[in-house]
């Protein structure tokens, strides 16, 4: 989908079980994100139910598992997938143009969707006009229309696939000759509209359904499908099928996919899909971060070189730039840099540091780039530790996109990066039982996610980096239609409100080290100060020294708070790395000792060297 100016605002991708594509910076700027979005799935939905998709998905199946094994034949069968996504293009356009302006009509009126039908590029309209005798028909309501739409697209895609005619196409490789006449979909639509006018609807009704058993049998004897075939496939494709429907219900059960699968195959940022212009120099630019590739096709000497991303303002334009470095030339520049980013297809989770190069002690942004991705990456961490989360908006901000931010307590020196949906962001959050800690961009806690950075200056300079990388904006920080400056918004009021204060030197660090409700003992547990869910950094202190109370136990810290009652505002905390490493200096300066509890029941502690601690604490560290 584009606009008049011709930027893309989305794409839809049917191969490996098809994912829709959202472009954050334009979409924002324009606000078309809900249509955008809308229109893309309807892109999705057409291809997964109906016949021609249905073959389109089985032959793209056959490529992938192919592709390793046989070269020869992976590269035979995308010629034929080639054919039909070419022939499928414009019957694909003029059903998701006109389902979208028909959604717009359903929900913002009739002068929103003339708007929205105004600002398209003129290929774009004949698409939405091809089909004026429904949309336009004042007889019909907005349900109608939607159904009688679905209703001939879906006839002009539903192919009989199951005919000899087909199936031998497929077989001599025949396919742009059996879509010259009659079976091109372009020419069943013009059948179906035909048939509409008449008043003969029972036949698009009727269209042609796939046999897939006979269908895939045939596939794989004719030597199609050599290695997509199986019982399991079958009865894949049969699921799908009986699905399949053109009346109501098949409009309502779109509504319902979107809170499933097709859902979760947005994407907001695809960075093997960007496009870079190389030759301009990365030597003395002022860019505060650098994105690293190693597994590139772009490389020219993939073994020894690296490819680097940056993005710029161009006379105007924001632009991405790229070039092609050595280790010793990459190094270098990483030098001059606030952080270095990666994918993290390219980082290595268990060591903490990107696989194929030393980010020389700064900094590193890992990009996740999908939903399955994120969700796979969320389920392995809260398996071995504590993580903050960071999320750019609340509930009470009616964003469409949002950035989901990560870092591990255990090494504040990586930032996760998830770019999506705030109904995305909000599913992978409440899934995983997460929505009771997450920060927001507006509070000051949200800070401590980026707490490896020396200050709020350096703070604002690495938040403005990944938004104008990921939004391929320009990032004018005085302009309010700036996607970047829109998504930083409130992390750049709460720096400013935090940047005047009188604070101790490594505040954020501070502040990120203190434990939270989910920190675990490593493996002492204390008693610390809340107030409104956050921990004010004040420790329980015993005897007259004011020594910091420490229990072997959370057991025992628990019934030592029951038994002492005056405690409201106190909460059981575990005493881990990041912590102690954080209070132990401090309390060798002022020649503290702890209180270590050894019985609850008799009252009974013994005051402790730090260094006693110490050893406990980081011998397995």
């Amino acid at each position: 989908m584009r606009s008049e100016t011709i930027k893309i605002l989305g794409q839809y991708r049917f191969q490996e079980g098809g994912s829709i594509q959202l472009f954050i910076g334009p979409n924002m700027e324009l606000g078309t994100e809900q249509s955008t979005l809308v229109h893309e799935m309807y892109h999705m939905y057409l291809t997964n139910k109906t016949n021609f998709g249905l073959a389109l998905n089985m032959l793209d199946l056959e490529r992938v598992f192919a592709e390793e094994t046989d070269a020869s034949h992976s590269r035979r069968i995308q010629k034929l997938m080639d054919v039909m996504s070419q022939r499928m293009l414009e019957v694909q356009e003029i059903y998701a143009n006109n389902m979208e302006l028909l959604w717009i009509r359903e929900h913002a009126g009739y002068e929103a969707e003339k708007k929205g039908y105004d600002c398209k590029p003129k290929e774009y309209k004949k698409y939405c006009d091809a089909l004026k005798i429904i949309t336009e028909n004042d007889e019909k309501s907005t349900l109608e229309k939607q159904q009688l739409v679905n209703l001939v697209c879906m006839y002009a895609m539903n192919i009989d696939a199951s005919s000899e005619e087909f199936l031998a196409a497929l077989r001599t490789d025949e396919l742009a000759r059996y879509f010259s006449g009659e079976q091109h979909p372009s020419r069943r639509l013009e059948k179906g509209l035909n048939l509409f006018r008449s008043g003969e609807l029972e036949p698009l009704y009727n269209s042609f359904r796939i046999d897939i058993d006979r269908f895939m049998e045939r596939m794989q004897i004719d030597g199609i499908l050599k290695y997509a075939y199986s019982e399991e496939m079958k009865l894949k494709f049969n699921e799908i099928l009986s699905t399949i429907a053109v009346d109501k219900s098949s409009l309502e059960h779109l509504t319902s996919l979107y809170h499933d699968h097709m859902e979760e195959s947005i994407q907001v940022f695809d960075i093997s899909s960007i496009k870079v212009f190389r030759g301009l120099s990365f030597q003395g630019r002022d860019s505060k971060g650098l994105f690293v590739l190693k597994l590139c096709d772009n490389l020219d000497f993939p073994a020894e070189n690296y490819y680097l991303l940056d993005h710029m303002d161009d006379k105007g334009e924001p632009i991405y730039i790229a070039e092609e470095a050595s280790e010793s030339e990459m190094t270098e520049l990483i030098r001059s840099k606030l952080c270095v980013a990666v994918r993290l297809s390219e980082y290595d989770w268990n060591n903490n540091r990107p696989n194929y190069f030393d980010p020389s002690g700064k900094p590193v942004v890992v990009l996740i780039e999908e939903y399955q991705e994120c969700r796979d990456w969320i389920q392995n961490e809260l398996q071995k530790g504590e993580i903050y989360v960071g999320n750019l908006y609340d509930e009470t901000v009616k964003n469409f996109f949002t950035i989901l931010f990560f870092n591990r307590r255990h090494d504040p020196n990586t930032i996760f990066v998830f770019p999506t949906t705030k109904r995305l962001g909000m599913k992978l959050i409440e899934n995983h039982g997460l929505s009771g800690a997450v920060l927001y961009s507006n509070q000051e806690e949200f800070l401590k996610i980026f707490s490896c950075f020396a200050n709020e200056p350096d703070m604002l300079m690495v938040m403005h980096w990944i938004t104008t990388f990921l939004t391929n904006s320009k990032g004018e920080y005085a302009s309010l239609e700036d996607s970047a400056t829109k998504l930083q918004f409130d992390f750049t009021r709460t720096l400013l409100d935090n940047v005047l204060q009188i604070k101790h030197k490594d505040h954020y660090k501070r502040i990120a080290s203190l434990p939270t409700l989910l920190t675990v003992g490593e493996p002492f547990y204390t008693l610390m100060e809340f107030e409104g869910g956050r921990n004010t950094g004040n420790i329980k202190a015993e005897t007259e020294g004011h020594y910091p109370l420490f229990f072997n136990s959370k057991p025992d810290a628990l019934q030592w708070l029951t038994s002492n009652p005056n405690h409201d505002n106190y909460r059981v905390v575990g005493v881990d790395c990041r912590f102690w490493n954080e209070i132990m200096p401090f309390l060798l300066r002022m020649k503290k000792k702890v209180c270590l509890c050894i019985s609850v029941e008799k009252s009974k502690g013994a005051l402790v060297e730090p260094h006693y601690i110490d050893r406990l604490i980081n011998r397995n560290s």
